[in-house]
């Protein structure tokens, strides 16, 4: 059974989340934590089982409703790790989980 956690960033173990984006091919500069800790005032990640598979959630709040953004000077974010985990019972495709997983979001 899979465990998918949303952390706050504050709260993401930054060692595992960089190893997983320095060890996947689909791992880019733009998902690791220095990086979105820079550019984004607030982020979540979406976290599979420990850390193999991972997504980033840059968010922001406007008059009152949090919503998720691409923030400047990032190409792109995306699933980063063991895509295998992506069952297709949860998802289509990335961008219909993508917004599961805003519909997960605490606000």
């Amino acid at each position: 059974m899979q465990h998918i956690s949303i952390i706050p960033s504050t709260q993401i173990d930054t060692t595992k989340w960089n190893a997983c984006v320095a060890n996947n091919a689909n791992g880019l500069i733009y998902a690791n934590s220095f990086y979105l800790n820079h550019f984004c005032k607030n982020w979540f990640g979406l976290v599979v089982n420990n850390y193999e598979l991972i997504f980033p959630i840059p968010t922001k709040k406007k008059l009152g409703i949090q919503y998720a953004y691409m923030p400047a000077f990032t190409q792109q974010l995306g699933f980063i790790g063991n895509l295998n985990l992506i069952t297709t019972n949860a998802c289509k495709c990335h961008s219909t989980f993508y917004t599961i997983c805003i519909a997960l979001l605490k606000f």
